[in-house]
């Protein structure tokens, strides 16, 4: 461990004090009379919990600062899961669409749900950031999402294998059919066939690696993976916002038809 590593494991052990970190917003719950428990996404903690004293009172200084989507540097205090907020400083507001915002709080959820607290992930940190950058000048939501999911999943420990087969090594044949097991990669299907838990063609597989969704069969195929992927983690509850989004784009539906 470099030197500068232990001074700053010396210093969490003593004052259990961190000041200025970098974070976003990922979501708030009432918490007492006028309090709230914040969760965060940090750079250097991974998702951390903290109480924002006061919060929801009308004198609150710190009430405009912590909404979903703000980034902030926030500073905090406390030994044990749950932090007590002790400063918050605005970076920037990620102003998005109503079906970006959607998809938003889908990943907020999926972030509450797989990623333990104080669990650092730098990685899931910037690749969220650039999220949202996305999301704010693209109009493309499910290629947003799919490329997130990869992205975090293999933050987590659980990159998808989407270039040889699980059991053998040999490369994804272009033309060839897979199975994708969760945990372990593609394997060799003997017919092609269709559905959530059915077989893969082997180009969908390599363009998904690629991020390359010219073709929207790729994109259909990446978000069935991603669901395999992903359920494992996030059990089955169901997502809230996955309902929300859906709910959405059966009224979009309804308003073209009309």
């Amino acid at each position: 461990m470099s030197g500068p590593c232990v001074v700053w494991a010396i210093t969490m052990t003593t004052d259990h004090r961190v000041d200025l970190q970098p974070s976003f917003v990922l979501h708030l719950r009432p918490y007492r009379d006028t309090s709230a428990i914040v969760d965060l996404l940090t750079r250097d903690y991974g998702r951390v919990a903290v109480v924002a004293k006061g919060i929801r009172s009308a004198k609150s200084k710190q009430r405009g600062l912590l909404q979903t989507f703000f980034q902030v540097e926030a500073s905090w205090l406390g030994k044990g899961e749950l932090k007590t907020l002790t400063g918050v400083e605005p970076v920037h507001h990620h102003v998005l669409s109503s079906t970006a915002l959607v998809g938003a709080l889908y990943v907020n959820e999926l972030i509450l749900r797989v990623l333990p607290t104080l669990d650092p992930c730098e990685s899931l940190y910037h690749a969220y950031t650039q999220l949202l950058q996305v999301l704010r000048t693209h109009d493309n939501l499910e290629v947003a999402l799919r490329v997130f999911e990869k992205s975090m999943l293999e933050a987590l420990g659980y990159e998808l294998n989407l270039l040889s087969e699980a059991n053998t090594g040999s490369e994804i044949e272009n033309d060839a059919y897979y199975y994708y097991l969760p945990e372990h990669g593609p394997v060799r299907a003997k017919l092609q066939s269709t559905g959530l838990n059915e077989s893969f063609c082997g180009r969908h597989l390599l363009a998904f690696a690629r991020d390359d969704f010219d073709d929207p069969a790729t994109l259909a195929a990446a978000k069935r993976i991603t669901r395999l992927a992903l359920k494992p983690l996030i059990g089955d509850r169901p997502l809230k916002s996955r309902e929300l989004y859906l709910s959405m784009k059966r009224q979009q539906t309804v308003e073209t038809e009309a």
